[in-house]
């Protein structure tokens, strides 16, 4: 461990062996439960440019993980794959966000090798026999680089769990081989370059959870057999099985699936979804139907609206001048002009004559009943 400090003294600040003689208490270094054996080295992050540090990391023969990811790494040192493929014990390794680039190197040995993450590089080439003696593998993460050609699906790593190849250029169809990873639990082969139909033997994935295939230019049916994994179940913080096939050219009816995983199909407008209660054609088409009908639905509503605000206006008009009217009436004075009485309405004119009116009450014998007044 001195040997690794001397050589990356110029890089790390963080070690410093006159202050922290205890290499366990280095940032990025972590130890046994009894602080004596190193057994975690993350250098991710340093700035590295020249490999040189790989093979002296591997002197460390208690290694299990070793952490190099974001640095400036151009190539990996031969004296790496000879060291360190010896370590037994070494689970893990990490070169993500790099500058690698060329054809993917031989691992040979690394017999214990669980995880290996090679993403955010810039590889490139065909992947034929390079990772053949990872036969313990369960992670492969080769996402964001430029690999072509087959998928590399073989006999090789039958304990994968985890086949990530996110955005490169892999052409051709998926191998009917794949259904010898029985542990296969993810698939990521979003974004290359991938076609043909989908194989029915992917159906035979009984641990698969989570399948992404979008972006690519698959096309035909999708096989029932998708249907049939109960394994599809949760996923993420949402919580839902997941099965993305967006953006290809598939074409059939989409076979009915467990209630709880999520289907992305938009992007594959010859689709049909069978996945809900009722049969309806892909977002694309859906869209294509629901939005004219929300349109009018919003315009009836708008004139509605209107015809209602028109009508509670006129309304109060007319309220408010019969008010006025009324009121009139009330408050005005009954006038007697040329013998005849006037009412408030200046419309309505009463023909009752006032002369003969007073006349009529003064006559005895229309008096209907009489009263004896006292002035005492």
């Amino acid at each position: 461990m001195i040997n690794l400090y001397e050589l990356l003294a110029e890089s790390s600040s963080a070690w410093n062996v006159t202050r922290q003689r205890d290499p366990c208490s280095w940032e990025g270094v972590g130890c046994d439960s009894t602080n004596s054996s190193i057994t975690h080295l993350s250098l991710s992050g340093f700035r590295f440019s020249t490999p040189n540090f790989l093979s002296v990391a591997c002197q460390l023969d208690s290694l299990e993980s070793l952490h190099v990811s974001n640095n400036d790494l151009s190539s990996i040192s031969n004296g790496f794959f000879t060291i360190c493929g010896g370590i037994d014990g070494l689970k893990m390794l990490n070169f993500s966000k790099n500058g690698l680039n060329g054809f993917l190197p031989t691992f040979t040995g690394f017999l214990g090798l669980k995880v290996l993450d090679l993403s955010e590089n810039s590889f490139s080439g065909s992947i034929e026999s390079q990772l053949d003696g990872l036969s313990g593998l369960k992670s492969l993460n080769l996402s964001f680089n430029m690999f072509s050609g087959a998928i590399p699906i073989g006999k090789s790593m039958p304990s994968l769990e985890q086949l990530v190849l996110h955005a490169n250029n892999f052409q051709g169809s998926i191998p009917k081989e794949i259904a010898n990873y029985r542990n296969l639990s993810l698939i990521d082969f979003t974004m290359n370059e991938l076609s043909g139909s989908l194989p029915v033997e992917i159906g035979e994935l009984s641990k698969l959870e989570l399948l992404v295939l979008s972006s690519n230019n698959f096309s035909g049916e999708i096989p029932i057999t998708l249907s049939n994994i109960q394994s599809l179940s949760r996923f993420a913080a949402n919580q839902n099985g997941f099965l993305t096939l967006s953006n290809n050219k598939l074409s059939g009816v989409v076979p009915k699936f467990q209630p709880h995983v999520t289907i992305n199909i938009s992007g594959n407008p010859d689709l049909i979804n069978n996945t809900a209660s009722t049969p309806t054609i892909s977002a694309k088409k859906r869209n294509s139907v629901v939005v004219p009908i929300i349109a009018a639905f919003a315009g009836l509503v708008a004139v509605v609206i209107v015809t209602i605000i028109v009508l509670s206006i006129l309304r109060r008009y007319y309220k408010v001048e019969e008010k006025q009217v009324h009121t009139a009436e009330e408050l005005s004075i009954p006038q007697v002009i040329q013998g005849k009485l006037l009412t408030a309405n200046g419309i309505h004119r009463s023909n009752i004559h006032f002369g003969k009116a007073m006349k009529a009450v003064a006559d005895p014998s229309n008096i209907m009943l009489k009263t004896r007044f006292s002035t005492n």
